[in-house]
């Protein structure tokens, strides 16, 4: 079964405020969803978007 985080879960895991938690989530840049008055977001999803970001940190001479 899926890991389903909320907000305050994914600020922890990226180790940002929450509000920027809300801020990246409207904005699209993270993967989520507004459900019951609240972000909820895929472990999985989030956990994924990490490991490209590092990937393409790692290709970038200049990172």
């Amino acid at each position: 079964m899926e890991e389903i985080l909320t907000a305050s879960q994914v600020a922890a895991l990226l180790q940002v405020h929450l509000r920027t938690v809300y801020k990246l989530a409207r904005k699209g840049s993270i993967p989520g969803i507004k459900f019951g008055g609240g972000w909820r977001f895929s472990k999985n999803e989030i956990l994924k978007m990490i490991a490209r970001d590092e990937e393409k940190d790692s290709n970038n001479p200049n990172g």
